[in-house]
């Protein structure tokens, strides 16, 4: 009979018929890793499938087709996913990269039907007037910028108004401002995770948009409670609901309009034919002051993190079956080819933490991390399109 071998370096070493575990210790914890030994019996295989299956109960809700076809294209599935994590976690026990892969919600799926399913349309279709494009000098009296407001028609409509070209003037001038600042007094160290709830799951609805801005409006209002995706993805009109958006268009959203509860407006996973919400009810909605855009780099990122989670635009394609360490594997830094919205919500003296809206069990508890970069790119374009809200107190 074919087996799978537990290996445990520096601990154990056990065998056993079926998937086995691999954990790893560094720095502090446990790095889990499915290593597939040799190639498994079709019984073996089915039985790991269905064990899979009874895990991830949401996995029914993508199951396309015949049930019968279905069932054994979704096995197929399952063993190509589960041989790219054997050959990868194999390549990461040689040294090559700083990051394993496991099973998780999305081991049934090809690469394309991830892709389509789970990342969305992050493009700009045009140009974004912004009311405040880079994070001042903290010494600076953000009163002073107060007269710089978007003109309320760009909530219903895409016109692009003569606003730009003086809007333009103040984003050079605030971009030279942030990098005469003073970086000096960065934190070490930055972790919101203790300010935010626990990651979401978007589902099969390209709304990673909604997730990412909830979740830096919800640390800075130093709320519990949640604030309504659903609300953005009917009723944000210059986004594209389920296909995709802008955090930017968010936020200028939620400067000017607010934004309800969850709890008020649930989220069903889904574009509704129209918006429901009832926006004469301000108690029940709040609002931001404003957005800043944070320039292309590593430096600027670790400033702005001291105010606020910030939200990017990535190229998420090969981050399909991601489970822990730093994320290294080749992806597009090409802000054209961003297709998913993430926040960041912390950072260390080797990584930057990213929150991602799959769920708390993709990942490290629905977080991953990428390396530092130098560039003004970042790992999968992580710098090219950076924005975090600001709520003024």
């Amino acid at each position: 009979m074919n087996k799978l071998t537990l290996l445990s370096i520096g601990i154990i070493t056990v065998t056993l018929a079926g998937v086995a575990l691999l954990a790893i210790p560094k720095k502090d914890q446990l790095r889990e890793v499915f290593i597939l030994q040799s190639e498994l019996s079709h019984a073996e295989l089915k039985e790991h499938y269905e064990q899979w299956k009874s895990k991830h109960q949401q996995t029914k809700q993508t199951l396309l087709g015949d049930s019968e076809y279905s069932e054994t294209y979704r096995l197929t599935n399952f063993k190509e996913n589960l041989l790219k994590i054997s050959e990868h976690n194999k390549k990461f026990i040689d040294g090559h990269y700083s990051f394993t892969m496991k099973l998780n919600q999305f081991a049934h799926l090809s690469s394309e039907e991830f892709q389509e399913l789970h990342l969305s349309d992050l493009s700009y279709e045009e140009e974004i007037p912004k009311q405040y494009l880079s994070m001042p000098a903290s010494n600076q009296d953000l009163s002073t910028y107060s007269n710089v407001k978007e003109p309320t028609n760009l909530i219903s409509n895409n016109t692009i108004p003569l606003w730009k070209k003086i809007i333009d003037l103040y984003v050079d001038a605030f971009k030279y401002l942030f990098s005469q600042s003073s970086d000096s007094d960065r934190p070490m160290e930055i972790d919101w995770r203790n300010k935010m709830h626990q990651p979401l799951e978007q589902g099969a609805c390209g709304s990673c948009y909604t997730f990412a801005t909830t979740s830096a409006m919800q640390a800075v209002l130093g709320s519990n409670k949640l604030l309504s995706t659903q609300e953005l993805v009917d009723c944000d009109d210059r986004n594209k609901g389920c296909k995709g958006g802008i955090p930017q268009k968010v936020y200028s959203y939620a400067a000017y309009l607010g934004i309800t509860y969850e709890e008020e407006y649930p989220y069903i996973q889904r574009q509704r034919t129209g918006c429901g919400v009832n926006y004469n009810d301000t108690s029940k909605r709040v609002k931001i002051s404003t957005y800043y855009d944070v320039q292309s780099n590593a430096e600027s990122l670790e400033t702005a993190l001291k105010y606020a989670p910030v939200t990017a635009a990535i190229d998420a394609k090969s981050l399909q079956m991601y489970g822990s360490g730093i994320y290294d594997f080749p992806c597009s830094i090409d802000r054209n080819d961003a297709n998913h919205a993430v926040v960041i919500v912390g950072y260390t003296s080797e990584y930057f933490l990213i929150r991602n809206s799959w769920g708390p069990h993709w990942g490290e508890e629905g977080h991953f991390k990428v390396r530092k970069e130098s560039n003004n790119k970042g790992t999968c374009g992580l710098y090219n399109d950076m924005s975090y809200p600001y709520i003024k107190k």
